[in-house]
């Protein structure tokens, strides 16, 4: 294609180099460079309009509102909180475009998306800038460029070090210095100190969201084993190592689960899965599949047909065991005795996994362990079941597991913290009972 760089004009002076003897290549050099470069400006031009034409378009300028949600993920949630303000959404995962604002943003330099962004937010003049989506760059620049605006993100989900947003943080070196957020909404102290060694703005230990709003509502059921499914149906990247699905999801299922089904089988009790997938889904049959390859059939589902199903899940278990997801540090600040055998880590040869990261735990716990071996999963799961709930609630405070993750019922400190940050800057007093 070495022909498209005669219709690409060429800079003054750039005809032949003096410092090569060889002219001709030196400028058939240049001339692949400016191809390359035309053809991949051409390439962000193609996903534009891809995007352009496939996005929902808005053909009104946004309203000016007292509080912005960035990114429509959790919009719902989060108006359930912000009730009595004036809401703008801004989506940013190609649902929508606002046609007025993206003419606008192609005047303003730098970054397109950036320049999206920020036509929208001086358009809408919010006091405060809310995300549901905590492990997003994008996110943590606003600050920097709307100092008069305040910023909060709530965590949303477990983080790790691979393929999440620290080692996001961590490829940008020394550039994390413009990087601010007024409030830091973490699950807890752990998690919040290792977002401040990154970006600027103070921490309030909540939770989690979704944890805090359902209460304890089903009556366990004696003798339930529940095991939280991860499954997915592709592999992942991790440290620059493509591991697949077999690798990242099916050795660790095969590992534990097996021998859940033996467990009980010698314990008298009864094991279900919490499923990942929706009920009625393509994904679920996959994952029914799945499951059925390691437990045979018929094998039992632990799921309730109303809002919240997951959490009555974990209550209605007399002992719930996950890997690392989410689900499992919620069952635990709920007050499920749970087992966390997070052994993902130790069977993939990759750190970051183990149990409670970023927090430095000990390997082995009275409920936790990062070795796959059987003998310890079996001495853990003894331990639930003849443990009593007052004993089990004590041994929560002796581990510190309210540095992992807080259950505030009713988000009494979101509710808190929003006040705070909508308040006149007059009366804006720091709430230190939150912060951590």
């Amino acid at each position: 294609m070495w022909w498209l760089a005669s219709f690409i004009p060429k800079r003054a002076g750039m005809s032949a180099c003096g410092y090569c003897v060889n002219s001709c290549r030196c400028e058939r050099q240049r001339d692949g460079l400016r191809v390359s470069l035309m053809l991949y400006r051409l390439r962000k031009l193609a996903a534009f309009f891809s995007y352009f034409r496939y996005a929902r378009k808005r053909w009104l300028w946004p309203q000016r509102s007292e509080v912005m949600i960035f990114d429509a993920c959790g919009e719902e949630l989060l108006r359930d909180y912000l009730r009595d303000c004036s809401i703008e959404v801004l989506p940013v995962r190609g649902e929508s475009i606002n046609v007025p604002v993206m003419l606008a943003s192609l005047f303003v330099g730098g970054n397109r998306s950036e320049a999206y962004f920020d036509v929208y937010i001086r358009r809408v003049r919010p006091r405060l800038i809310v995300t549901f989506i905590d492990n997003t760059l994008a996110f943590y620049r606003l600050s920097s460029r709307h100092a008069g605006v305040k910023t909060m993100f709530i965590q949303n989900g477990w983080r790790g070090y691979h393929a999440d947003v620290f080692e996001q943080l961590d490829a940008l070196g020394e550039d994390t210095g413009a990087l601010a957020v007024d409030y830091m909404l973490c699950f807890g102290p752990a998690i919040g100190r290792l977002y401040q060694r990154y970006i600027k703005g103070d921490v309030v230990a909540i939770g989690a969201l979704r944890n805090n709003r359902h209460l304890r509502s089903a009556a366990r059921e004696a003798g339930c084993l529940a095991y939280v499914s991860q499954w997915r149906g592709e592999g992942l990247q991790l440290a620059g190592q493509m591991y697949s699905q077999e690798e990242l999801i099916g050795s660790v299922d095969r590992c534990i689960v097996g021998f859940l089904a033996d467990y009980a089988r010698a314990n008298g009790k009864r094991v279900s899965i919490i499923p990942r997938t929706p009920e009625g889904s393509a994904e679920r049959q996959e994952e029914a599949q799945y499951f059925a390859t390691i437990l045979g059939d018929p094998w039992s589902v632990l799921e309730y047909r109303t809002p919240g199903s997951s959490y009555m899940a974990l209550d209605a278990a007399e002992v719930v065991v996950g890997v690392d997801s989410t689900l499992v540090y919620e069952a635990i600040a709920r007050g499920t005795r749970t087992a966390i055998f997070s052994i993902r880590g130790a069977m993939m040869g990759v750190q970051g996994f183990g149990y409670g990261w970023p927090a430095t735990c000990p390997p082995d716990g009275p409920f936790w362990t990062n070795t796959p071996a059987h003998e310890r999963f079996a001495a853990v799961l003894n331990y639930l079941f003849a443990i009593s709930d007052d004993d089990w609630r004590k041994e929560l405070h002796s581990v510190a597991f309210e540095e992992l993750m807080v259950f505030d019922p009713c988000n009494a400190l979101l509710k808190q913290t929003l006040a705070q940050a909508l308040a006149p800057r007059a009366s804006n007093q720091t709430l230190e009972v939150a912060k951590k």
